[in-house]
């Protein structure tokens, strides 16, 4: 999962029903897209739903796709909106407080599955009811021979450790 969270992060934030839908709008086949970091900073501005950049990136996404239209030789992305986030900001932001806690949050509902907690929908946040509860499944899904050391690395790394980005109700 780990190695696909971003293609699911790019699926789930609306990033590729928003490209695909300039390509249809604009006739426009080929593989086209946002700059890397445009496409980050549209992504954190989605799914935090804020709208700092987004607007201004889609606009100018737009405008330069436009010069394209009815055509099938795009082969890159087209994107170079000039903003004032750098590297540091995915690397704070996009990473730490988007992919990895998504990714944690993810993997404890659909693969763990541990009582006294649930993913809210609506706060967009992994809720832990019962902290008891919540801490005797954790401790008795790592101490169970059944589970492999893999899968207990992998809960270890991407998921406990995003605990403290987590609401307890």
């Amino acid at each position: 999962m780990s190695s696909g969270f971003g293609e699911f992060i790019d699926i789930w934030s609306g990033y590729e029903e928003y490209v695909n839908s300039v390509k249809e709008q604009l006739n426009i086949t080929g593989d086209i897209g946002l700059s890397d970091l445009d496409k980050k900073v549209w992504i954190i501005d989605r799914l935090f739903g804020r709208n700092t950049n987004a607007t201004d990136i889609e606009n100018n996404f737009e405008t330069q796709m436009k010069e394209f239209e009815n055509t099938s030789v795009i082969s890159e992305t087209s994107s170079n909106v000039t903003i004032a986030f750098q590297e540091e900001y995915y690397n704070n932001y996009f990473k730490k407080e988007l992919l990895d806690r998504y990714e944690g949050a993810f993997a404890l509902q659909a693969f763990y599955k541990f009582d006294g907690a649930h993913y809210d929908v609506n706060r967009a946040k992994y809720v832990v009811d019962d902290l008891e509860v919540f801490n005797t499944s954790a401790v008795t899904y790592l101490n169970s021979t059944d589970n492999s050391l893999e899968d207990k690395l992998y809960l270890a790394n991407n998921s406990i450790k995003n605990i403290e980005l987590m609401r307890v109700a």
